[in-house]
């Protein structure tokens, strides 16, 4: 490259990078999303390796009698509340600034975008306490969030078709039902039907069906992980016992 040219590519190069500073700080929403994301992050793994701390403590309790099943309901019960004020900002944040197409399979279409939200978040949330009632460690407790993060978007198909056992996998995928729910309610197939990208599937047709199925497996998932929290401690509590 020649140095004319070089330093006129350089000159605009600066511009472009100073335009598109400019128009995230511009963007209050925006800067706000980027720079929350990593503190956000930090304080999920943080959270996570403080509720196994806990775990000690839910087994001392359990040995004067406080019941196992009352613990892992009440700390879910805990999470659903502040979830449904996260939901509720989350989703009708969302859709007083993008305009959502009306579709009205069950509920209005922002209410069915609302419950969608919730259940995801709380069946996360489930899984969450699942992971503390596995792990006695910190450490091992993070690595497995982590590996779950990962899951979330090779298992979800979403970015790709998964076939066999990864097929198999994604049934119990949290990111799965949820976009699956969305897809139906805002008839997602139609939206992005020129894009050609591969997101028609049929868990995005929009529905009556499709939209219960997907609710129905979040709360599925949200069940099991809270039996399945209860068992594990139930199990660690007989041991620490006898």
């Amino acid at each position: 490259m020649q140095p004319v040219k070089f330093l006129k590519f350089l000159r605009q190069f600066v511009v472009l990078v100073e335009r598109n500073l400019q128009l995230i700080w511009n963007d209050k929403l925006l800067l706000a999303s980027l720079t929350l994301q990593s503190p956000f992050m930090v304080l999920v793994v943080k959270l996570t390796a403080e509720i196994c701390r806990e775990r000690e403590i839910i087994l001392r309790e359990a040995s004067v009698g406080v019941s196992l099943p009352a613990v892992v309901l009440s700390k879910a019960a805990v999470l659903l509340l502040v979830e449904v004020l996260q939901a509720a900002i989350l989703a009708f944040g969302f859709v007083s600034i993008v305009h959502v197409p009306q579709n009205h399979l069950l509920l209005e279409t922002d209410m069915e975008i609302f419950i969608t939200v919730l259940l995801t978040m709380f069946s996360s949330s489930c899984i969450g306490l699942l992971i503390s009632a596995l792990f006695t460690s910190g450490e091992s407790a993070i690595l497995a969030v982590l590996v779950l993060m990962i899951g979330q978007v090779v298992f979800s198909n979403i970015m790709f078709t998964v076939t066999g056992a990864a097929a198999t996998i994604s049934n119990i995928i949290v990111c799965r039902w949820g976009m699956g729910a969305l897809g139906a309610s805002t008839d997602l197939n139609s939206r992005m039907a020129w894009l050609q990208a591969g997101l028609d599937g049929p868990m995005y047709d929009a529905t009556v069906e499709n939209l219960t199925h997907s609710w129905q497996m979040l709360g599925l998932i949200s069940v099991v992980c809270l039996v399945a929290a209860w068992l594990v401690l139930q199990i660690a509590f007989d041991k620490k016992k006898a």
